[in-house]
């Protein structure tokens, strides 16, 4: 299995980006569109507070008025100016004004979203290849990449994912392209009925050897799996025993026809193959 390191960062803690579809949302407090708040700070020459920290004022304001109506259109990020500095609307901070918090919140999203966002990220970079963050939190680009995956989260869900796990998505999808262990040949799959049956012909392993199946949490090679298009796992993965079960779960995961791909939130490019040495 191919699993990715966590690790702690001795950084500010970021605060929730705010990305093309966490500006198109309203302030979940009050009701009022974020854009509409967006364009008063800046008309009234406040600092916007950004999500590494520190603050953020816009001093050419009638371009980022602009902007801002071009957004509209595009739902694309766009640039903002100020003081000679120009950065991108993706890092301002969900503030308390836009009715998010100081910290990132990521430890509450739903499992089930963040482990399918990762399925559309690595679907959209094997259809771009590697492009900046940015470019794939395009709305367009992630609904082309949602409609070729097997996920069990709807695509409002996939668009709900904020802050780091945006990121940690987006760097884990990076690393697997860039190592060879995802290819355009695969589907990438979370809780499908194709990744059910993976499960499935574990019990059934078990069960032969007149073992007691272990919960598929405990043997899981894998949050999301990446399958070759063309692979039968009930033929390519054996249920005569746990053994024999396990030794083509690694020979498949070496020929990448099946690579189960166990996730970590993470703000660094680490992975680890696991249990490799162990060959039956």
């Amino acid at each position: 299995m191919l699993a990715f390191k966590k690790f702690k960062s001795d950084s500010i803690q970021e605060a929730v980006k705010m990305t093309p579809a966490e500006l198109k949302k309203p302030n979940s407090i009050t009701g009022e569109d974020r854009l509409d708040i967006l364009t008063r700070l800046i008309r009234d020459n406040k600092p916007l507070e950004l999500a590494k920290g520190g603050t953020f004022t816009v001093t050419e304001i009638d371009d980022a008025l602009s902007q801002i109506e071009i957004f509209k259109k595009l739902g694309k990020p766009f640039p903002l100016h100020g003081d000679g500095k120009t950065i991108s609307s993706s890092e301002l901070g969900k503030s308390s004004v836009f009715g998010g918090g100081g910290g990132s919140g990521g430890g509450t999203l739903n499992t089930k979203i963040t482990e399918s966002h990762q399925c559309v990220l690595c679907q959209a970079m094997l259809d771009h290849g590697i492009q900046s963050e940015e470019f794939f939190q395009n709305p367009d680009i992630l609904k082309a990449a949602y409609k070729q995956v097997d996920v069990d989260a709807s695509f409002d869900e996939i668009l709900s994912v904020e802050d780091g796990w945006f990121t940690s998505s987006y760097l884990s999808a990076e690393i697997l392209l860039k190592e060879g262990y995802i290819n355009k040949s695969q589907k990438f799959h979370r809780n499908s009925k194709l990744m059910n049956s993976i499960y499935a012909m574990k019990n059934i392993a078990y069960k032969n050897a007149d073992q007691k199946p272990v919960k598929d949490d405990k043997w899981n090679p894998g949050d999301i799996w990446a399958v070759r298009a063309r692979v039968d796992v009930n033929k390519a993965l054996s249920d005569k025993s746990q053994g024999d079960c396990n030794k083509t779960v690694l020979e498949n995961f070496m020929s990448r026809d099946i690579v189960g791909i166990s996730l970590k939130k993470i703000n660094s490019l680490k992975r680890k193959e696991l249990n490799l040495q162990k060959r039956l």
